[in-house]
């Protein structure tokens, strides 16, 4: 009976502990810098981007305007990750370059344990997505990432229309994607 009640006890401890993160007001990048956190509003226009992608290329947000863009959120370590980035690559495989869709998968590199790791995911699931590291967490602060992994649907006007925390798959994709102007 008293193993019952401790575990039941950890439980609660754990429950609200889980939930006091999750709903800090605050959060602070890899530099120190505190920032405020609110979710992005719908039609708001979507932060900009400006990081180096896991080859070594430039990559602004700025310069996919007039393109529908999925703007996705990922650290290999991420068990939803793991599972939704397949869904991902076909999905911008299928239906890119045919609906104007560019598929952005922004690696949270502060949230990673090594580079290598990094290496590994993108080689275990063949990825070839456009794929951005935030490598001090400021692109992660702007987005106010709390989990991941999370999906930001993007209009051809830069503006923010959905925000899909967990992981999506083909469905999903089409249904947003399809919604979007």
């Amino acid at each position: 009976m008293k193993k019952a009640v401790s575990l039941v006890v950890l439980l609660v401890l754990c429950s609200v502990a889980i939930f006091m993160f999750i709903e800090q007001r605050t959060k602070t990048t890899a530099d120190g810098v505190e920032v405020e956190m609110t979710t992005l509003q719908k039609g708001e226009v979507a932060p900009e981007i400006e990081l180096q992608t896991t080859s070594g290329e430039p990559f602004s947000l700025h310069a996919l305007q007039n393109k529908k863009v999925v703007l996705n959120f990922w650290a290999s370590w991420c068990p939803p990750c793991r599972e939704e980035m397949p869904a991902l690559q076909r999905y911008a495989d299928q239906y890119g370059d045919a609906h104007n869709v560019e598929v952005v998968a922004v690696n949270l590199h502060a949230r990673e344990q090594n580079k290598t790791r990094v290496d590994q995911f993108i080689e275990q699931y063949r990825l070839t997505l456009t794929m951005p590291v935030d490598v001090n967490g400021e692109v992660d602060a702007a987005y106010r990432i709390l989990t991941i992994p999370t999906t930001f649907m993007i209009d051809t006007n830069g503006r923010v229309q959905h925000e899909i925390k967990g992981p999506v798959d083909e469905a999903m994709l089409k249904e947003y994607v399809g919604k979007l102007e």
